[in-house]
């Protein structure tokens, strides 16, 4: 399955980010990528409308879906924000920065219309998709600081870690049947840890954050007609 192999990746390079000294038409670029095993109610689904913001990592190019997602002058970093539930995008949507210390909420609940399908493929219900229970998330993404060589100083939860540009951080959380949440950071045993907790069919939540690096602002643009 694609979304398992997108589970247990841990190649954490961001990938041609050379560092670059920031200036007032650049700001640093972060992708937090969160991929869930059961964060969609029922399955198979159909989903509604696109899930917004637009990451071609090959071209190094955003296209978010609403104005307020721009970054501006003076915008010190852009986090966008992916939440995947297994082959399924859930949700896209782009935090703009311009004071530090920022708590980016990626934490807020998500909404994304679809339709559950029935055995022979007919639409049964229309409704909000997104299983916010499943979503094991430690709460905001805190941004502390920015470096002038592009260096993130980021905290989430209890943890707090520092991203150079063309790195990247990982942390898998895990729910059973006790209700407990565990927590999996990336380290050995990693792979076979997510096995287990997958295996058990527990709800798994799997956490990155990439450091693109120094980003002209002129590479996010507006979607036609947003």
């Amino acid at each position: 399955m694609r979304w398992l192999a997108l589970v247990l990746a841990v190649a954490l390079g961001a990938g041609g980010c050379a560092p670059r000294g920031a200036d007032s038409g650049e700001y640093l670029f972060l992708f937090v990528w969160e991929v869930n095993n059961r964060a969609v109610r029922g399955a198979p689904v159909a989903l509604d409308g696109e899930p917004g913001a637009e990451f071609d990592p090959g071209q190094r190019t955003v296209r978010v879906a609403r104005r307020e997602e721009l970054p501006g002058a003076g915008a010190r970093a852009l986090v966008l924000h992916r939440a995947d539930s297994l082959d399924l995008t859930l949700a896209s949507r782009a935090f703009p920065i311009y004071r530090l210390p920022a708590r980016v909420p990626v934490d807020s609940p998500l909404r994304r219309p679809g339709r559950v399908l029935d055995r022979s493929g007919r639409p049964l219900a229309l409704s909000n998709v997104v299983d916010e229970a499943t979503r094991l998330l430690p709460g905001p993404l805190a941004v502390k600081a920015i470096e002038e060589d592009g260096t993130a100083v980021l905290g989430w939860g209890e943890e707090e870690f520092r991203l150079a540009p063309g790195g990247g951080w990982a942390l898998a959380l895990a729910r059973g049947r006790s209700g407990d949440v565990a927590v999996i950071g990336n380290g050995p045993g990693w792979e076979g840890s997510v096995r287990e907790h997958l295996h058990r069919g527990d709800a798994l939540t799997v956490l990155r954050v990439y450091n693109h690096g120094w980003w002209p602002r002129e590479r996010v643009t507006l979607a036609a007609g947003s």
